[in-house]
């Protein structure tokens, strides 16, 4: 009872053969079950744009109150005066505060309302899209149930039942995923980073240029990391696989196992794979913590070099101390979708091969089908009065 049966061979071996991260062959096959609820799809990416924006609100209103309240309070013209020699500067014009209200009080005020609107239309995002991830995964996993009770008895002898299981349950949940830290939450952090990286060009360009001298490095590292998270992420799967089979073959020959006292023996060989699955998920855990310091060294070696940069310009009159705040700020929210970018993948990585084993269970047709007989309609014969059938003090014993 130690090896896993044919049934769950087979599976272990389907579990080592997949693992890609995107596919979009399975995506079109998945659409259809989104299908109905675009217009839920279409308001979570339409909310990425004031989410953006209400993102660089915060920062750009400690600027203008920096360039234009506390500079010229304590004697630095011409600093604030710098502050208006970037393209940006007509917007600082948009934070100005109406007649009788202290400028500072009106930027705390609005600084809490970008803050708070910020927050309820995250609250909406997060809200809509799991929402819509969750429905369309109810319809794909009364497909899936719908299409196990359409096969023919012999599937069930050479499939493993806890094999089935897992499709309708944790493969559906493990596609779900992928609406709400998946594919979405790629999309989302690609436009936000372009949006970055545009915002600061228009800016100060200069500044921006000297921001970005890191990212060719992070992305080639990124690269390079992604590969050994997406082995090491494979190897985690194939361990699971191999647990999963090992507990349902246990656990439906319980009797087998008793009778030939093999307790310590699967017990044994049942430590040995969850060993080997716990030192897969540390390797895969050590490339996740090494990209994440990647990341962030990354991150602060731009922060650093605009710091120094930047004071130059500042002492120069080229650069308002303002516009160093808006460049350390939004360089650090530049960064921060790369932080998690392992995270996403594997939830890529994991969505799609658990699609495209649901995919391969419902591609998995029927080898005896239902006949379809007709019913012969109920003919009186002409002339008969109506009866019925009645029983009376009938009764069986066993």
């Amino acid at each position: 009872m130690s090896a896993p049966p044919g049934g769950a061979l087979a599976a272990i071996h389907e579990e080592e053969a997949l693992g890609k991260a995107y596919d979009a062959r399975l995506l079109r096959r998945l659409w259809p079950y989104v299908r109905q609820y675009r217009g839920q799809v279409a308001l979570t990416l339409v909310l990425v744009f004031p989410m953006f924006v209400l993102e660089l609100a915060p920062a750009w209103i400690v600027k203008v109150g920096i360039d234009r309240v506390i500079a010229p309070a304590v004697g630095g013209d011409a600093l604030a005066r710098a502050s208006g020699s970037s393209a940006a500067g007509p917007l600082v014009q948009l934070f100005r505060a109406p007649r009788g209200v202290a400028p500072l009080v009106w930027l705390a005020g609005l600084y809490l309302a970008a803050m708070l609107l910020g927050a309820f239309l995250q609250f909406v995002h997060a809200t809509v899209m799991s929402w819509t991830g969750q429905s369309a995964m109810r319809d794909l996993r009364r497909d899936v149930f719908g299409h196990i009770l359409r096969l023919h008895l012999g599937f069930f002898d050479r499939y493993p039942v806890g094999r089935l299981v897992t499709r309708a349950t944790n493969d559906v949940e493990n596609v779900a995923e992928m609406f709400s830290a998946g594919i979405v939450a790629l999309v989302t952090d690609l436009l936000k980073m372009v949006g970055f990286a545009v915002v600061l060009f228009l800016v100060n360009a200069r500044l921006a240029l000297v921001t970005f001298l890191v990212v060719p490095f992070l992305a080639a590292a990124a690269v390079v990391f992604r590969l050994r998270v997406r082995d090491a992420f494979r190897a985690v799967r194939v361990r699971i696989a191999r647990i999963n089979a090992v507990l349902q073959e246990t656990v439906t020959g319980m009797k087998v196992v008793q009778l030939f006292a093999r307790e310590q023996r699967n017990l044994r060989d049942f430590a040995q794979l969850n060993a080997e699955h716990r030192d897969a998920w540390y390797n895969s855990i050590r490339y996740d913590s090494a990209l994440f310091a990647v990341v962030e060294a990354a991150g602060g070696i731009s922060i650093t070099v605009v710091i120094w940069y930047g004071a130059g310009l500042a002492a120069s009159g080229l650069v308002a101390i303002g516009t160093l705040y808006v460049f350390i700020d939004w360089t650090r929210r530049f960064f921060l979708p790369l932080r998690d970018l392992s995270a996403k993948y594997s939830v890529m990585q994991s969505s799609m091969a658990s699609c495209e084993r649901i995919f391969q269970l419902l591609d998995t047709a029927p080898q005896i089908a239902d006949r379809v007989v007709p019913v012969a309609p109920v003919r009186r014969v002409h002339g008969s009065p109506g009866g019925a059938v009645e029983f009376r003090n009938v009764w069986f014993a066993y």
